[in-house]
């Protein structure tokens, strides 16, 4: 699911509806995933208590895929001085709220995987055939693809953080998947096209 902070309804009661959402679709043998929004100073919901909402979703998913950007807006990110250390933090803080993967888009600096304990990726495991041991208590760092050329950088995030659901669903380890996400991510930033028939294109050529 994409952008609760763009659709005011479903952060209601600290975000009950993406909490009833997943926990349905979890009752189905589903993975959930959630990525987050930046929330503009001008936003109807910049005035919610962000730390309850991701407090009461981070339990119920599976792979949560915030911007660095998005945690700082939400003042779940500190320390943007030192930019790696702050999204380190911020991301270990939601593994311990519950979520089994977190993955922070960092823009030049990268991305950021923080993965949970072994018991917390059974369900991403079951939906997705992932070796859970293989992802279990992850801390790593993946660097920007380096360019000759950039083409365009919006949307860079949201087409990494698809790459690597698509390298979840296929059961890649965590090695191969921030790979394929980047290669794919590098892709769309040089503006080379990522899509193939109907599934993003494996810069692999697998």
């Amino acid at each position: 699911m994409g952008y609760p902070p763009l659709m005011a309804g479903t952060c209601a009661g600290a975000g009950e509806p993406v909490a009833a959402l997943f926990a349905r679709a979890h009752r189905a043998g589903c993975a959930t995933s959630l990525d987050l929004a930046y929330v503009a100073d001008d936003s109807p919901v910049r005035a919610i208590d962000w730390s309850a909402l991701l407090d009461r979703l981070a339990p119920e998913t599976d792979v949560l895929c915030p911007s660095g950007d998005d945690l700082a807006r939400l003042g779940e990110l500190t320390g943007t001085a030192a930019l790696c250390a702050g999204v380190e933090s911020a991301a270990t803080h939601l593994v311990e709220r519950g979520a089994a993967v977190v993955l922070v888009t960092a823009g030049a600096a990268g991305a950021y995987l923080r993965t949970g304990p072994r018991a917390a990726l059974d369900r991403l495991s079951s939906a997705c055939g992932i070796d859970a041991s293989a992802w279990a208590d992850r801390s790593e760092w993946a660097g920007a693809p380096k360019l000759a050329r950039v083409r365009t950088a919006s949307g860079a995030g949201d087409t990494y953080k698809a790459a690597l659901l698509v390298a979840l669903c296929r059961g890649d380890d965590p090695g191969s998947a921030m790979a394929y996400a980047a290669g794919v991510s590098g892709r769309y930033l040089a503006g080379d096209g990522v899509l193939g028939p109907g599934v993003l294109a494996d810069p692999r050529g697998t």
